[in-house]
């Protein structure tokens, strides 16, 4: 997709900006192959490493209320269900022609913990990823 001079320029000087503010390192793990262990059900990823500088926005938490449908009643006050609360971080990823398409199989190490991709989708100028990430809370991450 082509954008026009002015509209990309001001990518480049948004991504520049909030390099300077949220810049900091992550390793980025690509999945290349699942190999099956067919006597013992051991499945093992074998991945590419990237360390790269990125940028890391602030993480947002979100709440969200599951529930079975068949609680639900008009007759009823209260629906049960659970919560459950989400930890995303937006990550973007500038000079994305020096790494493979990224796919939501991937997953980013930020610190010690893990974030696997719910999203990854490209900037208008084409030269960079936008990527929505989900906290993994059960592994902690190590590089």
């Amino acid at each position: 997709m082509t954008i026009g001079i002015k509209a990309n320029t001001l990518v480049r000087q948004v991504l520049y900006r909030m390099e300077k503010l949220y810049k900091q390192w992550v390793v980025v793990h690509h999945l290349i192959q699942v190999d099956n262990d067919v006597t013992f059900g051991d499945s093992t990823p074998r991945t590419l490493k990237y360390f790269l500088e990125a940028i890391v926005l602030p993480e947002t938490n979100t709440r969200e209320h599951l529930y079975n449908a068949g609680y639900l009643s008009a007759t009823r006050n209260f629906t049960y269900g659970a919560l459950l609360d989400e930890v995303a971080v937006p990550v973007i990823i500038k000079n994305a022609r020096l790494y493979p398409q990224l796919t939501t199989n991937d997953w980013v190490i930020v610190g010690t913990q893990r974030y696997n991709f719910k999203k990854v989708e490209f900037t208008m100028d084409g030269k960079s990823y936008h990527i929505l990430t989900q906290q993994t809370p059960s592994t902690q991450a190590v590089t």
